[in-house]
C-alpha cells in the first residue's frame, strides 16, 4: 500500500504518510479514510500529510483533482492541514487551489518536517486561545 493512515497524540491528530506514487483511487480513500476518522471524534483535530519515498506522488492535474475532490469531504471538525516534506511545484499548486477549494486548502500550512508541525500548531492553538 503507497500509504498509511493513523491517530496520534489522543485522537487530536491525524497522521497521513505517502509512502509512494499514489493512484486517484488511493487518494480518495485517504481522503474518505481521514473524514471518517475525524467525524469519529467530538473535537476538533488536525491532519499532517507527509511525503516519504518518491518526490513527487500526485501530477498537477491529479493535485487539482484532489483538492476538489476532498473539497466535498471536509468535516466541520477539521481544523489545520499540515504539509510536510512536500515538492516545491507541488506546493504552489496548492496554494493557488486555495481558492478554488478553501475549506480543504484554506488552512495549510507548508513545514519541512514533523517536528516542526508540533512546534508549529503548539504556535497556532495558542494564537487561537489568546484571539478568544
Amino acid at each position: 500500500m503507497p500509504y498509511s493512515i493513523s491517530w496520534a497524540e489522543d485522537q487530536t491528530l491525524v497522521h497521513q504518510v505517502y509512502i509512494d506514487e499514489i493512484s486517484r483511487q488511493d487518494f480518495e480513500a485517504m481522503v474518505c479514510n481521514s473524514r471518517r476518522m475525524l467525524i469519529s471524534v467530538p473535537h476538533a483535530a488536525d491532519i499532517i500529510i507527509e511525503w516519504q519515498g518518491r518526490r513527487h506522488v500526485m501530477n498537477d492535474l491529479s493535485m487539482f483533482y484532489g483538492a476538489i475532490f476532498a473539497e466535498k469531504y471536509v468535516p466541520p471538525n477539521q481544523r489545520f492541514v499540515f504539509l510536510v516534506n512536500m515538492p516545491a511545484a507541488s506546493r504552489v499548486i496548492m496554494q493557488a487551489m486555495q481558492r478554488a477549494a478553501p475549506r480543504s486548502a484554506g488552512s495549510l500550512y507548508f513545514v519541512e518536517t514533523v517536528e516542526q508541525v508540533h512546534k508549529l500548531r503548539t504556535y497556532l492553538l495558542d494564537e487561537k486561545v489568546k484571539s478568544v
